[in-house]
Protein backbone atom coordinates (compact mmCIF):
# COMPACT_ATOMS: atom_id res chain seq x y z
CA UNK A 1 0.00 0.00 0.00
CA UNK A 2 1.54 3.30 -0.87
CA UNK A 3 2.41 5.78 2.39
CA UNK A 4 0.13 8.23 1.09
CA UNK A 5 -2.68 6.63 1.19
CA UNK A 6 -5.47 7.02 4.40
CA UNK A 7 -7.18 4.07 6.33
CA UNK A 8 -10.69 4.30 7.33
CA UNK A 9 -13.07 2.01 8.63
CA UNK A 10 -17.05 1.97 7.83
CA UNK A 11 -19.85 -0.55 9.07
CA UNK A 12 -16.99 -2.72 10.03
CA UNK A 13 -15.10 -2.61 7.02
CA UNK A 14 -11.60 -1.27 6.14
CA UNK A 15 -10.93 1.06 3.53
CA UNK A 16 -8.33 2.72 2.19
CA UNK A 17 -7.96 6.22 0.36
CA UNK A 18 -6.28 5.70 -2.20
CA UNK A 19 -4.15 9.17 -3.88
CA UNK A 20 -4.52 8.12 -7.61
CA UNK A 21 -8.42 8.92 -6.50
CA UNK A 22 -9.42 5.24 -5.97
CA UNK A 23 -11.07 2.95 -3.21
CA UNK A 24 -9.34 0.07 -2.31
CA UNK A 25 -12.10 -2.49 -0.31
CA UNK A 26 -9.37 -5.09 0.56
CA UNK A 27 -11.84 -7.90 1.70
CA UNK A 28 -13.67 -8.00 -1.22
CA UNK A 29 -10.20 -7.30 -3.42
CA UNK A 30 -12.06 -4.59 -5.00
CA UNK A 31 -10.94 -1.05 -6.30
CA UNK A 32 -13.69 1.40 -6.49
CA UNK A 33 -13.35 4.08 -8.91
CA UNK A 34 -15.83 6.93 -10.60
CA UNK A 35 -15.96 9.69 -13.44
CA UNK A 36 -13.46 8.52 -15.86
CA UNK A 37 -15.18 10.03 -18.80
CA UNK A 38 -13.03 8.31 -21.25
CA UNK A 39 -12.92 10.41 -24.73
CA UNK A 40 -13.88 13.41 -23.82
CA UNK A 41 -10.67 15.00 -25.16
CA UNK A 42 -12.15 13.21 -28.41
CA UNK A 43 -15.38 14.37 -28.07
CA UNK A 44 -14.29 18.07 -27.26
CA UNK A 45 -12.42 18.17 -30.80
CA UNK A 46 -15.00 16.52 -32.67
CA UNK A 47 -16.47 19.61 -31.43
CA UNK A 48 -13.75 21.75 -33.14
CA UNK A 49 -11.73 22.39 -29.25
CA UNK A 50 -8.40 22.30 -29.68
CA UNK A 51 -7.20 19.62 -26.94
CA UNK A 52 -4.78 17.58 -27.20
CA UNK A 53 -5.00 13.65 -28.61
CA UNK A 54 -4.10 11.24 -26.24
CA UNK A 55 -5.53 11.83 -22.85
CA UNK A 56 -6.60 8.28 -22.27
CA UNK A 57 -2.88 6.70 -21.67
CA UNK A 58 -2.62 8.24 -18.83
CA UNK A 59 -5.46 7.01 -16.90
CA UNK A 60 -4.81 3.66 -18.53
CA UNK A 61 -1.90 3.69 -16.64
CA UNK A 62 -2.71 4.78 -13.99
CA UNK A 63 -5.23 2.04 -13.54
CA UNK A 64 -2.27 -0.70 -14.59
CA UNK A 65 -0.30 0.80 -11.77
CA UNK A 66 -3.10 0.35 -9.01
CA UNK A 67 -3.72 -3.28 -10.06
CA UNK A 68 0.00 -4.50 -10.21
CA UNK A 69 0.02 -3.02 -6.53
CA UNK A 70 -3.31 -4.24 -5.11
CA UNK A 71 -3.91 -7.21 -7.13
CA UNK A 72 -7.26 -6.53 -7.19
CA UNK A 73 -10.46 -9.10 -8.64
CA UNK A 74 -12.89 -6.05 -10.04
CA UNK A 75 -12.21 -2.90 -10.70
CA UNK A 76 -16.01 -0.89 -9.89
CA UNK A 77 -16.41 1.90 -11.99
CA UNK A 78 -19.05 4.02 -10.15
CA UNK A 79 -20.49 5.53 -13.48
CA UNK A 80 -19.42 7.73 -16.19
CA UNK A 81 -16.81 5.30 -17.67
CA UNK A 82 -17.19 6.96 -20.95
CA UNK A 83 -17.82 11.07 -21.72
CA UNK A 84 -19.82 10.37 -24.65
CA UNK A 85 -20.56 8.21 -27.62
CA UNK A 86 -18.96 11.07 -29.73
CA UNK A 87 -15.75 10.26 -28.40
CA UNK A 88 -15.56 6.49 -29.43
CA UNK A 89 -13.47 7.07 -31.91
CA UNK A 90 -11.44 4.29 -33.76
CA UNK A 91 -8.02 5.20 -31.77
CA UNK A 92 -9.40 5.40 -28.44
CA UNK A 93 -11.34 2.23 -29.13
CA UNK A 94 -8.03 0.32 -30.23
CA UNK A 95 -6.28 1.94 -27.59
CA UNK A 96 -8.16 0.59 -24.81
CA UNK A 97 -8.68 -2.81 -26.58
CA UNK A 98 -4.97 -3.24 -26.43
CA UNK A 99 -4.75 -2.03 -22.96
CA UNK A 100 -7.15 -4.49 -21.75
CA UNK A 101 -5.08 -7.55 -23.06
CA UNK A 102 -3.23 -7.09 -20.46
CA UNK A 103 -5.27 -5.83 -17.37
CA UNK A 104 -6.82 -9.02 -16.10
CA UNK A 105 -9.09 -7.49 -13.65
CA UNK A 106 -12.54 -7.78 -14.27
CA UNK A 107 -14.43 -4.10 -14.63
CA UNK A 108 -17.97 -4.00 -13.93
CA UNK A 109 -19.29 -0.84 -14.41
CA UNK A 110 -22.58 1.01 -12.87
CA UNK A 111 -23.95 3.18 -15.69
CA UNK A 112 -23.66 6.75 -15.44
CA UNK A 113 -25.63 9.51 -17.08
CA UNK A 114 -22.52 9.74 -19.58
CA UNK A 115 -22.79 6.34 -20.38
CA UNK A 116 -24.91 5.73 -22.98
CA UNK A 117 -22.73 4.30 -25.36
CA UNK A 118 -21.42 1.69 -23.39
CA UNK A 119 -22.84 -0.93 -25.19
CA UNK A 120 -21.02 -0.04 -28.11
CA UNK A 121 -17.47 -1.13 -26.34
CA UNK A 122 -19.00 -3.30 -23.77
CA UNK A 123 -18.23 -6.33 -25.34
CA UNK A 124 -14.90 -5.73 -27.13
CA UNK A 125 -13.62 -3.80 -23.74
CA UNK A 126 -14.67 -6.97 -21.54
CA UNK A 127 -17.40 -5.04 -19.07
CA UNK A 128 -19.72 -6.30 -17.25
CA UNK A 129 -22.54 -3.42 -17.12
CA UNK A 130 -24.28 -3.34 -13.83
CA UNK A 131 -27.70 -2.31 -12.34
CA UNK A 132 -28.49 1.45 -11.63
CA UNK A 133 -27.73 0.54 -7.63
CA UNK A 134 -25.27 -2.38 -6.30
CA UNK A 135 -25.85 -3.84 -3.26
CA UNK A 136 -22.97 -5.67 -1.31
CA UNK A 137 -23.62 -5.45 2.30
CA UNK A 138 -23.05 -3.08 4.23
CA UNK A 139 -22.73 -1.00 1.25
CA UNK A 140 -24.58 0.36 -1.97
CA UNK A 141 -23.07 1.25 -5.20
CA UNK A 142 -24.80 4.09 -7.14
CA UNK A 143 -23.45 7.03 -9.67
CA UNK A 144 -25.73 9.57 -8.70
CA UNK A 145 -26.14 10.49 -4.69
CA UNK A 146 -30.18 10.79 -5.57
CA UNK A 147 -30.16 7.21 -6.35
CA UNK A 148 -28.64 6.19 -3.40
CA UNK A 149 -31.11 3.88 -1.57
CA UNK A 150 -32.06 3.94 2.23
CA UNK A 151 -30.35 1.58 5.06
CA UNK A 152 -27.45 1.02 2.87
CA UNK A 153 -23.82 3.50 3.57
CA UNK A 154 -23.82 4.30 -0.50
CA UNK A 155 -20.64 4.92 -2.46
CA UNK A 156 -20.77 7.10 -5.01
CA UNK A 157 -19.94 9.80 -8.22
CA UNK A 158 -21.10 12.12 -10.30
CA UNK A 159 -20.05 15.15 -8.16
CA UNK A 160 -16.52 15.52 -8.89
CA UNK A 161 -15.68 16.62 -5.02
CA UNK A 162 -13.29 19.50 -4.64
CA UNK A 163 -11.90 21.34 -1.86
CA UNK A 164 -10.42 24.78 -2.14
CA UNK A 165 -6.69 25.89 -0.54
CA UNK A 166 -5.99 29.18 -0.13
CA UNK A 167 -3.60 30.99 1.73
CA UNK A 168 -1.43 34.59 1.08
CA UNK A 169 -3.08 35.47 -2.13
CA UNK A 170 -3.36 32.42 -3.69
CA UNK A 171 -5.65 28.98 -4.00
CA UNK A 172 -5.65 25.72 -5.28
CA UNK A 173 -8.62 23.32 -6.26
CA UNK A 174 -7.70 19.98 -5.22
CA UNK A 175 -9.88 16.83 -5.85
CA UNK A 176 -11.40 14.96 -2.85
CA UNK A 177 -13.17 12.08 -0.99
CA UNK A 178 -16.09 12.96 0.66
CA UNK A 179 -17.89 10.43 3.60
CA UNK A 180 -20.74 11.54 5.29
CA UNK A 181 -22.78 9.26 7.94
CA UNK A 182 -24.22 7.40 4.97
CA UNK A 183 -22.92 8.36 2.21
CA UNK A 184 -19.30 8.40 0.07
CA UNK A 185 -18.48 10.48 -2.83
CA UNK A 186 -15.72 9.86 -5.13
CA UNK A 187 -13.87 12.32 -6.63
CA UNK A 188 -13.16 12.00 -10.55
CA UNK A 189 -10.71 9.60 -11.78
CA UNK A 190 -10.34 11.30 -14.49
CA UNK A 191 -7.42 14.26 -14.11
CA UNK A 192 -9.13 16.02 -17.40
CA UNK A 193 -12.45 17.73 -16.13
CA UNK A 194 -13.53 20.35 -14.04
CA UNK A 195 -14.11 19.46 -10.22
CA UNK A 196 -17.63 21.06 -7.82
CA UNK A 197 -17.56 21.23 -4.44
CA UNK A 198 -19.09 19.20 -1.83
CA UNK A 199 -23.03 20.00 -1.21
CA UNK A 200 -23.68 22.32 1.77
CA UNK A 201 -26.48 20.09 3.30
CA UNK A 202 -24.30 17.32 3.85
CA UNK A 203 -22.18 16.73 6.81
CA UNK A 204 -19.11 14.56 6.82
CA UNK A 205 -15.46 14.76 6.26
CA UNK A 206 -13.06 15.59 3.53
CA UNK A 207 -10.44 13.94 2.81
CA UNK A 208 -8.00 15.72 -0.27
CA UNK A 209 -5.64 14.63 -2.81
CA UNK A 210 -2.76 16.70 -2.50
CA UNK A 211 -0.08 14.99 -4.54
CA UNK A 212 0.92 11.45 -3.55
CA UNK A 213 -1.13 11.77 -0.24
CA UNK A 214 -4.55 11.84 1.08
CA UNK A 215 -4.81 14.23 3.89
CA UNK A 216 -7.69 14.83 6.34
CA UNK A 217 -8.88 18.51 5.58
CA UNK A 218 -11.20 21.44 7.09
CA UNK A 219 -11.99 23.98 5.78
CA UNK A 220 -13.98 25.49 2.95
CA UNK A 221 -15.12 23.82 -0.05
Amino acid sequence: MGAGSLDIEIRGERLTLMPERAVWWPSRRTVLVADLHWGKAETMRTAGVPVPRGTVHKPLARLSDLARRLDPDRILVLGDLLHAGAGLTDDIVEDVSRWRLDFAPEIQVIPGNHDRALGRVAERWGLTEADRVVIETPFAFTHDPADAPDGEFSWCGHLHPSVRVSGRGDSLKLPCFFVGEDMGVLPAFSTFTGGGGVPRDLAGSIYACAGDGVVAFSGAC
